[in-house]
């Protein structure tokens, strides 16, 4: 969710004439020149709605030391383009990261100091929590998982890597609470009340970049500059997910009814639970439900498989899939067990403490 902060304070800016989304980002960082990537053909707006065309993994190297922001952009500066910009959208959080290096370079001081002046005081939310040493003095939750399978009980969560302070803009540590979020929210998506842009900026911000094809994830059907944008049932809304070591943030927005849902948890199966809270409380109000997945087939036998087999791997997180008694198989932190096709390249794999299935697209 934080990158809905990350977009708003770029919007705020360009609604002030500091800067344009459609400049090349090379103009506000020069030194962005100097990267094996193109930054002359790629613009806020790109960055913001996941087409510039950058690689999107986060860094090991930020992982395994304290890095800067600057220290990383540095070596993040050394990786080439993955595709070409504006042509295709592929989640990207480095491009995230570029979008807040260069508000720094257009205001002067740091993307975290500006959010505060430029968005949150505006607002008088200024206890949202932007860095690790702003939390001292309030109650805290700490990320857990359960205890082995089938036990009830838990334990505080260590991952395998936790995002260091230098990748912020990506979502490692702004903090708020449910009241301060939906707060937030309305500012920017609603056209009545307290407002942080115009609404021409606001048609801009949720306006599709992007649309993406059925097989995505649910209800997903495209991406604002900064917002995901949903189809429940005709019923357009706004949002973002968000996840970082263990704890997951969810964001639903109608704007025409003036509703919107936040749900922050710290463990758990909150997928599921998501999806329990969206749909009590837009159904109670506005009669709106998310989307239930399709049910899967049958294993698929009849079908050439070989093209899926193959090892998936993006920095915390890998997936193998093989062939086991003529079926597809996955293993992964996540899903294990058969896969089951839902329809064209989407497959499905059932977990029994899930309401929800683990879905899996592959590309053509």
């Amino acid at each position: 969710v934080t990158k809905l902060l990350v977009s708003s304070l770029v919007l705020v800016l360009a609604e002030q004439g500091k800067l344009d989304v459609d400049t090349p980002i090379v103009v506000y960082e020069p030194r962005f020149s100097e990267a094996e990537w193109d930054a002359s053909c790629i613009t806020l707006r790109q960055l913001l709605s996941h087409t510039s065309g950058l690689d999107g993994e986060i860094l090991r190297e930020a992982v395994d030391n304290d890095l800067t922001t600057s220290q990383y952009l540095a070596i993040f500066n050394e990786k080439k383009q993955v595709d070409e910009p504006g042509k295709r959208f592929s989640y990207c959080n480095n491009g995230y990261l570029v979008a807040a290096r260069v508000v720094e370079c257009v205001v002067g001081m740091s993307w975290t100091e500006a959010l505060r002046k430029y968005v949150l005081c505006s607002l008088e939310l200024n206890d949202v929590s932007l860095l690790p040493g702003d939390v001292t003095g309030f109650v805290k939750a700490i990320g857990h998982v359960v205890n082995g399978e089938g036990d009830r009980g838990f334990t505080a969560h260590k991952r395998e890597y936790v995002l260091p302070a230098c990748c912020a803009a990506m979502g490692t540590t702004p903090m708020m609470t449910v009241t301060q979020l939906l707060q937030f929210a309305a500012s920017s998506f609603f056209a009545e009340g307290p407002r942080i842009f115009s609404n021409k900026t606001r048609h801009s911000y949720v306006a599709p970049e992007v649309r993406l094809p059925d097989g995505a994830a649910l209800g997903t059907r495209g991406w604002g500059l900064g917002p995901a944008i949903f189809n429940w049932g005709g019923t357009t809304l706004y949002g973002h997910d968000g996840d970082t070591d263990t704890f997951l943030s969810y964001l639903r927005v109608e704007p025409r009814s003036g509703v919107g849902v936040a749900l922050l948890t710290n463990g758990g199966s909150s997928a599921d639970l998501a999806q329990d809270v969206f749909s009590e409380i837009f159904g109670r109000l506005i009669d709106v439900r998310p989307p239930c997945p399709r049910p899967a087939q049958m294993p698929d036998r009849g079908h050439d498989l070989a093209p899926y087999v193959g090892r998936y791997v993006r920095q915390g997180l890998e997936i193998q899939v093989s062939i086991v008694d003529g079926c597809l198989k996955v293993r992964s932190p996540n899903a294990n067990g058969p896969l089951l096709r839902e329809g064209g390249h989407v497959f499905q794999n059932q977990r029994a403490e899930l309401k929800a299935p683990i879905r899996l697209e592959f590309g053509d």
